[in-house]
């Protein structure tokens, strides 16, 4: 609780931001959740993955607020990472809704280990070539290393959380969580744009401007560039004032 407190008096703006940020995910998947039910359609499995993903990184991204708070920075990147991941699969499927059904015939049966290739299809590597141009990829790959660091058995990752408290690795860790918050909204917002009412759309944009405004005014970029789905994407570079409008 000292650290909380310290986390809290220190980086006052940054931790009101996170919180803010988490409560408005939360009314989105209440709202837009409700909205679905009243549509009674099945969801198509690319909107089925979409919505479970966000939901998830939801849950992990308020995990990782609460870890980074008490200063468990380590742990809270483990997070980050599953998250970060998860925006990506989300836009690969939001591009390829054929690519989603294909996975969703695939799920719970003798075949789906098969079809993953061992877990590589779907994986980093194979995302970022996917969705990002070269100079684009650089820049994940740059950053998929940051948030990999105490996900393995490596030795850099231990003792470090605990008793040491790193005030600079604790603000850096909560920008990443408004970051990836950004990517996590917009990637909903993507897929369901059409449901999205006017109050909704306030919500939404509300709230990636708190994070832009939080994380310096830099615009996390997670939507895919490349000539072939840069067209399907409808928020790329910041542009979602205009959208919802």
């Amino acid at each position: 609780m000292e650290r909380v407190g310290e986390t809290t008096a220190k980086l006052k703006a940054l931790t009101e931001r996170c919180e803010v940020i988490i409560k408005s995910m939360w009314l989105i998947e209440n709202r837009l959740g409700q909205d679905l039910a009243k549509r009674g359609e099945d969801l198509s499995p690319s909107e089925s993955f979409i919505l479970a993903y966000f939901r998830r990184n939801i849950v992990y991204l308020q995990s990782a607020y609460i870890l980074t708070s008490i200063g468990f920075v380590h742990p809270s990147r483990c997070l980050q990472r599953v998250v970060y991941e998860t925006i990506l699969r989300g836009y690969f499927f939001i591009v390829n809704p054929k690519e989603a059904e294909n996975y969703y015939s695939h799920l719970r049966t003798e075949k789906e280990e098969e079809f993953l290739g061992k877990r590589k299809r779907y994986g980093h590597s194979f995302l970022c070539k996917k969705l990002f141009q070269p100079k684009t990829q650089i820049n994940h790959r740059t950053l998929y290393k940051e948030l990999c660091v105490s996900s393995h058995a490596e030795i850099k990752g231990l003792l470090v959380d605990f008793p040491i408290y790193d005030e600079k690795a604790v603000e850096d860790k909560l920008k990443m969580i408004l970051s990836l918050s950004y990517g996590n909204i917009q990637m909903i917002a993507e897929e369901f744009l059409e449901l999205f009412d006017s109050s909704l759309k306030k919500i939404m944009k509300i709230a990636l401007k708190e994070i832009i405004d939080g994380i310096e005014r830099q615009v996390p970029l997670f939507e895919p560039d490349t000539i072939t789905f840069s067209s399907k994407i409808r928020f790329k570079s910041g542009n979602f004032m205009m959208i919802l409008a």
